[in-house]
């Protein structure tokens, strides 16, 4: 039978057969076979063997769109198809049940003139034949494949072999499939390519019966829970091979193909790829038992080396002669210095203390025993004073003193909540008094400030003490919004913490602003962290301490315009990773160096009506916030620091 027509079939169109006897004719083929009508593209007759195949009956496909069931054969393919003589194609076949099966159709035209046609559908198709471009493509995959060999991970191992085998096999989709605990299921572990209908699990029951390298193409009885899930995704094939085939229950490599059939060779293929993920399965194994082997050795030579950047503590290994010979990650941040910078320096030139240590040092040397040297202030290598706990830890081998550490507790936490407790304890204090003296004091303002009122109201609009009267009443509302601004200050505020995007409050906080600044001629500049920061505070609080700086900044700006500048940004300090800092900058004519220790003092200000608390409330709340506040001032400008606690990010959920 050839691809041009039908032997005899041509010349009984010329003698223009019934359709009877054309029906006659397509029941004597064996394959299914169904004549079209290819001026209109619709289905003319099924035969029987088409009906079986298809679950359809005659009245189901007749004068139906060619496309109904061959949805890839289309006008514009079959044109192309006859113009270039290649009328075979491997195409998807629509059954009733709205299961795809995949099929050989070769087209026969009957008689051109007439515009008829015969479909032969086969479904019983070899391997397909290999091209040039998948052979290239095999080789490509082979030093893939070799590489996998040299990964020490076995995840690594599995998701490399299936990225290679899909190039070595040219499957759409890969599966690999690995023992439970309870040895009851084989469970996917990793996939690869196209999405497919893998089972999550699969019996162990069924492997059973996987035990061999398997091919299943659609047609074929369903041997697992593999094969029963393509049937519903329109898979072309399924294949598998037990990993290691003398424990065929421990792994299964799985591959399936959407788009084409099984290729040549594919079982070879399949025992290739097990082989590799076998030995580099083992080489992994064996290469981990030999690291294990000398991370135990390490650890059982260096168990102090081991523990250093884990515990909370400073630690500084000094040898005999009191050199500096290392120092853990915890005491570099508490001292300032690196290991590198002090590597080999005495001890006494990093470790100065408010006391000297040079008699416990010798008495240690000269009787090496553990040495509590108590509470001592250190000092930083910026200068700064740091509250700490020392001990003195020599080390033995038996007699002979291997080396000596020294355990560096910092106490500034303690200390700072201390004072922290002592501030709170005399705001308290303050706060009762404060308030007993703004009632005291608010009640005669108010009757001075009602008699003024009534005093005004009966004085005539021409009379000069009616300028007196005002001056005196705007008085008594300066003493009021001084009392609130105390009674503000000194009373302890139950602050609401909750979490704030940094980036997102200050964009906020600077259109609120900018009306007010464009104004007075004053541009607002904003720059913001790339990445975002959250903090831990209570915003209207923290909305008030930019309230105060920003106005300030804005009195302070002569008539002209000028700039103020916000940036935020982690610390690039040494030992500060974990605070953000806020600067905030002004062009205005600055503070005198000799005011600049007082501009956080209660009451004191260079505003001829100012109350003097607005600096003085912003250090409470910042103080309140765990974070500091300084000040900087220089020709032409003045700059605030604020640095608060970062909020940590909570951990990944399991």
């Amino acid at each position: 039978m050839t691809a041009g027509g039908l032997p005899g079939i041509g010349a009984l169109f010329r003698r223009a057969p019934g359709r009877a006897e054309l029906g006659g004719l397509l029941e004597l083929l064996t394959d299914a076979a169904l004549l079209v009508d290819l001026r209109a593209m619709h289905i003319d007759l099924p035969n029987t063997a088409l009906l079986q195949l298809t679950g359809c009956s005659r009245a189901d496909l007749a004068q139906r769109p060619l496309t109904d069931l061959l949805p890839e054969l289309t006008p514009a393919v079959l044109l192309q198809g006859l113009r270039a003589r290649a009328l075979t194609w491997r195409t998807p076949l629509k059954t009733r049940s709205g299961r795809t099966l995949r099929v050989q159709a070769v087209l026969h035209v009957l008689n051109a003139e007439a515009g008829y046609a015969v479909f032969l559908l086969d479904q019983k198709q070899g391997p397909a034949k290999e091209d040039g471009g998948m052979l290239a493509q095999r080789f490509q995959a082979l030093p893939l494949l070799a590489r996998t060999l040299l990964l020490p991970a076995p995840e690594e191992i599995v998701r490399h072999c299936l990225q290679a085998g899909q190039l070595f096999t040219g499957a759409t989709s890969l599966a690999y499939y690995q023992i439970d605990l309870q040895r009851q299921y084989l469970c996917r572990k990793e996939t690869w390519g196209l999405d497919a209908p893998f089972p999550s699990k699969l019996p162990v029951n069924e492997v059973g019966l996987l035990r061999l390298p398997t091919i299943w193409t659609p047609g074929a009885r369903p041997l697992s829970a593999l094969h029963t899930a393509a049937l519903s995704g329109e898979i072309s094939y399924v294949a598998s091979i037990p990993v290691d085939s003398q424990s065929p229950f421990e792994a299964l490599l799985v591959l399936a193909d959407q788009i084409n059939d099984p290729p040549e060779h594919l079982e070879a293929m399949l025992e290739t790829l097990a082989a590799i993920l076998q030995a580099a399965a083992s080489h992994a194994g064996s290469l981990e038992a030999v690291e294990q082997k000398l991370l135990r050795q390490s650890q059982t030579m260096s168990a102090s080396e081991s523990i250093q950047d884990v515990v909370n503590d400073g630690l500084i290994f000094v040898s005999p002669s009191l050199k500096v010979t290392d120092l853990n990650a915890k005491a570099e941040s508490l001292l300032g210095y690196t290991q590198d910078e002090v590597y080999g320096f005495p001890l006494q030139d990093i470790l100065i203390s408010s006391a000297p240590l040079d008699a416990a040092l010798q008495a240690l040397l000269a009787h090496p025993a553990p040495i509590d040297l108590g509470n001592l202030r250190l000092t930083r290598r910026d200068g700064q004073s740091l509250l700490a706990h020392l001990r003195l830890k020599p080390y033995m081998d038996h007699a002979t003193l291997l080396r000596l550490a020294v355990v560096i507790t910092d106490l500034s936490q303690i200390e700072q909540s201390d004072l922290r407790a002592q501030q709170l304890e005399q705001q308290a204090q303050l706060g009762e008094l404060t308030a007993i003296l703004a009632h005291e004091i608010r009640n005669p303002i108010n009757n001075i400030s009602a008699a003024l009122q009534v005093m005004a109201m009966g004085l005539e609009p021409a009379d000069p003490a009616l300028d007196q009267i005002r001056a005196m009443q705007e008085d008594c509302e300066r003493l009021e919004q001084l009392m609130r601004s105390v009674l503000s200050f000194a009373h302890a505020r139950n602050y609401q913490m909750t979490p704030l995007d940094l980036g997102g409050f200050l964009h906020s906080v600077a259109g609120r602003w900018e009306a007010r600044a464009a104004s007075l001629g004053v541009e607002l500049l904003l720059q913001l962290p790339e990445t975002p920061i959250s903090i831990h505070v209570d915003r209207v609080a923290f909305e008030q301490v930019f309230a105060n700086l920003i106005g300030n900044a804005l009195e302070a700006i002569p008539e002209g315009g000028g700039v103020i500048g916000i940036r935020a940004a982690r610390s690039q300090e040494s030992g500060e990773g974990h605070l953000v800092q806020i600067d905030l900058s002004d062009t205005g004519p600055g503070i005198p160096d000799e005011m600049l220790d007082r501009v956080f003092d209660p009451f004191f200000t260079t505003k001829s009506r100012g109350t003097g608390l607005g600096l003085a409330i912003t250090q409470r709340i910042i103080n309140a916030h765990n974070g500091q506040v300084s000040i900087k001032t220089f020709a032409g400008g003045t700059l605030f620091k604020i640095k608060l606690p970062i909020r940590p990010e909570p951990p990944p959920a399991m």
